[in-house]
């Protein structure tokens, strides 16, 4: 199904829809919504990560090498 065709599709599933399915699919695209936001705060945690890394990248570990850590640690 093409893009345009999913779109029609939809605005007619909406269109008659009844006030239950419209209030979960506004609660849906919220909920979207919030997932997109990057409060300030956190942008200068990723900023400063970024430039620690990029002053340093040797200083991390691989994911291989923090999963087996955590495989001795805890078992898996």
């Amino acid at each position: 199904m093409g893009v345009a065709e999913l779109r029609n599709k939809i605005i007619e599933v909406v269109q008659g829809a009844d006030e239950k399915y419209l209030k979960q699919l506004e609660a849906f695209i919220k909920s979207r919504e919030s997932d997109l936001h990057v409060s300030d705060e956190h942008k200068r945690i990723l900023e400063q990560r970024l430039a620690d890394h990029k002053s340093n990248p040797e200083a991390g570990r691989s994911w291989e090498e923090v999963k087996a850590e955590l495989s001795t640690k805890y078992g898996a």
